[in-house]
């Protein structure tokens, strides 16, 4: 099982702070099942203005999607899953347009495999790869040939300057 955990360099850019194997997973006594503890909140109950939500989106491969090289239907569709605080302007048609959003999303990949691109690299994720990004500018991509498809779980939250520079 490998875990890829998004955050902010010292210069406030999305990077890749860990990629691995979880870094809690212990095994419940009595032949009980193992544990991989892929993210926890530290703070409970979390405060939230706009809930959570969980989807599973199927993603097209490149140059088949359904959401496509047009920026503008591009903002519409994630202002209408009410996940995008900020998204990018300008870029190539055709160009994944990267965006932000104050919450915590847990990307699990189902089937396929995706592009994670951020702001100066990418790492590509695999089924059963699991994502936590942390409100920082990413996109995500196809270009594997065939259908990709990822559960979301996202969790409204507020963006904590702290999290720069902190693995987990």
């Amino acid at each position: 099982m490998r875990r890829i955990v998004t955050g902010f360099d010292a210069a406030g850019r999305a990077t890749i702070q860990s990629d691995g194997v979880p870094t809690l997973v212990y095994t419940l006594p009595g032949n009980g099942p193992t544990v991989y503890e892929i993210w926890n909140t530290r703070q409970m109950p979390t405060a939230l203005r706009n809930g959570s939500r969980i989807c599973v989106l199927d993603f097209l491969p490149e140059g088949r999607d359904r959401v496509s090289s047009d920026q503008a239907s591009v903002r519409t569709h994630l202002s209408c899953m009410s996940i995008a605080r900020e998204t990018a302007s300008g870029g190539q048609p055709g160009q994944a347009l990267p965006f932000a959003g104050e919450s915590i999303d847990y990307c699990i990949v189902l089937l396929g495999e995706m592009t994670l691109i951020r702001e100066d690299a990418e790492t590509v994720v695999r089924a059963g790869d699991i994502v936590v990004q942390r409100d920082t500018r990413h996109a995500w991509v196809n270009r594997s040939g065939r259908l990709c498809r990822v559960a979301f779980i996202l969790v409204d939250g507020a963006v904590d300057e702290e999290l720069a520079g902190q693995p987990d």
